[in-house]
């Protein structure tokens, strides 16, 4: 048993705990009344895994997290310890006083995230089950058939009749499997098929990069479908970031105008890059779609999971697998493209992301050491900070004659690391490139780190930085296709910071030419599978591995696992559960 609470100072010495999850614990056993050391440790230990991205704490870690700090205690019950605390339920209510919740037999909860979670499943158990949209059954087959001929791409045309038939469609697939490729036929097919027809689209992404690439894709996409005479309607689309849709109120980062009371007013929303979005903003989007609009969720579920609380997309993908199929669940709405079209599987970036997905290390270093391929390449160096070369071909991609070549450069190369700090950190690397490129700002890239709702700019929003008139101007890309760039004073802007090189979870929505990804000096357990993987596949045409074959491997080896309770509810799919409130 913990003895006193200088046992848990001494798991915030030694940096099990942060101070914030201490003095948090330390409140709520306060204002609970609870006396017990136990308790105490169990909402702080709950505090931390939220802030190391999981949406609840697993009993089960415990005694790997606390370590030799608990070493003298006999064994703890904690599901009995929980189940009689003054500050615990096990019997949730919206609006309820108790900070946590236990969820028998291994999570525990702090009451907003369990709020979260509920809420989630519950919306997508609904859309789920929800009646079918009306659909001109002939009108269905014939666009089906005329779309995707002769069963031609078989689980794009079970994307296409889902969109049709169903209030909710969850769509996987790795970079270049046709995701948008799909969506442009299959808002074709409903153009065609739905009464009524939709008469907005809303196509929304996390960052207003995502949201760029979607439209053009889309936009594209539906151009081919003109000039091949296939069946098309001008598509009614508008798009935006989640956040710009939703529309903030304030600076409060969940406080949005449309919500279960004021719904977006479309009639189908598209959301791409859906691995990037956490458990509470899942909760508000899903809250503002209305019953009748159809949900079009796209992404690929190996990527990173998104940075703050929660692995959604992956644990719907996770349930919807094992579900296929079966009506009234997630399973029921989930289809998932395999096949690649931008990669050669056998070979180059496919052969390198395939093997890194399927955590084969062996076969991605015999990937990286082919020297004959001009699309992998490998600096197996150990020393600190980016090789010269790469400072050289970062530094002559940003040299240019003017802003509107500086955002066309923008895409064509960029340096990925996991870590921000240390002499490979992305912090070294822009110090690095921009000593090299000098102190005017002709052309460099930056990248938005605050919101400022009255410019319309958003954490991760990049631009370019330059001097016109002796003072330093921003230029940021046109928020839709068809729009001017948009010129800002560099004093107006909120805070931003150089983006030569950025960290590999703020990648996640964007695509490059040429990547490079620094690795650190020494394994770290932030370098994992997924995150290796997810930098990679940001590559266009080539990528560049900076880090040892020891430090590749480890990180092949090493997978995310957050620990939630949402696949599990959503697998539970007979089972109602409480409406949020």
């Amino acid at each position: 048993m913990i003895s006193s609470a200088q046992q848990l100072d001494a798991l915030v010495r030694d940096g099990v705990l942060s101070p914030f999850d201490r003095q948090f614990a330390a409140s709520m056993v306060r204002l609970a009344g609870e006396t017990r050391p136990e308790l105490e440790l169990a909402t702080a230990l709950t505090s931390r895994a939220v802030a190391r991205g999981h949406v609840c704490l697993s009993l089960r870690s415990i005694p790997e997290i606390v370590g030799h700090h608990l070493a003298e205690s006999g064994p703890i019950d904690w599901p009995g310890m929980l189940s009689d605390s003054p500050m615990v339920t096990t019997r949730w209510q919206p609006h309820g006083s108790q900070p946590l919740v236990f969820a028998a037999p291994d999570r525990l909860y702090l009451a907003r995230y369990f709020d979260h979670e509920t809420a989630v499943a519950h919306a997508l158990r609904r859309r789920a089950q929800a009646r079918p949209p009306a659909a001109d059954a002939e009108a269905l087959a014939s666009g089906l058939a005329v779309l995707f001929p002769d069963g031609q791409r078989d689980a794009s045309r079970r994307a296409a009749e889902l969109a049709c038939t169903r209030r909710l469609l969850i769509l996987a697939g790795g970079p270049g499997t046709g995701k948008t490729t799909t969506v442009v036929r299959l808002l074709a097919t409903m153009m065609q098929a739905s009464s009524p027809r939709p008469r907005s689209v809303a196509l929304l992404a996390p960052t207003g990069k995502a949201v760029a690439r979607l439209e053009a894709a889309v936009r594209a996409g539906e151009h081919r479908l003109h000039t091949e005479g296939l069946p098309s309607r001008a598509l009614p689309l508008r798009s935006a970031t989640i956040h710009r849709a939703l529309g903030p109120r304030g600076d409060l980062a969940l406080d949005f105008r449309h919500n279960r009371e004021n719904p977006l007013p479309d009639d189908v929303v598209i959301v791409d890059e859906a691995s990037m979005i956490d458990l509470a903003l899942t909760r508000r989007l899903l809250d503002a779609v209305a019953d009748d609009t159809t949900l079009v969720m796209l992404g690929d579920a190996d990527q990173l999971a998104s940075v703050e609380a929660g692995a959604v997309f992956g644990d719907i993908c996770a349930a919807g697998r094992q579900l296929v199929g079966r009506t009234g669940t997630v399973g029921d709405c989930f289809t998932e493209l395999t096949h690649s079209h931008r990669f050669d599987p056998s070979s180059g970036i496919g052969a390198l992301a395939a093997a890194i997905r399927r955590g084969d290390p062996e076969a991605a270093m015999v990937v990286l050491a082919d020297g004959d391929s001009d699309a992998v390449l490998w600096h197996p160096s150990s020393g600190p900070g980016l090789p010269r070369s790469l400072v050289e071909q970062a530094s002559e991609n940003y040299r240019a004659s003017s802003s509107a070549q500086a955002l066309r450069q923008l895409d064509a190369f960029r340096v990925l690391a996991p870590l921000r700090g240390g002499p490979r950190g992305v912090d070294a690397i822009n110090a690095a490139i921009q000593r090299h490129l000098g102190p005017q700002p002709a052309g460099h890239p930056i990248l938005v780190t605050r919101n400022d709702v009255t410019l319309g700019l958003f954490n991760g929003d990049i631009g370019v930085e330059t001097e016109e008139d002796s003072r330093r101007v921003v230029y940021f890309p046109a928020a839709q296709v068809g729009q001017a760039p948009r010129r800002i004073a560099a004093s107006r802007l909120p805070a931003y910071e150089p983006v030569f090189a950025m960290t590999v979870h703020k990648s996640q929505g964007s695509e490059f030419d040429d990547v490079a990804i620094v690795l650190p000096q020494e394994d770290t357990p932030l370098l994992t599978r997924e995150l290796l993987y997810t930098a990679v596949t940001r590559a266009r045409r080539r990528v560049t591995v900076v880090g040892t074959a020891a430090t590749i491997a480890a990180s092949i080896g090493r997978t995310v696992s957050r620990a939630t309770g949402l696949r599990d509810r959503l697998l539970d799919a007979t089972r109602p559960g409480p409406s949020p409130g």
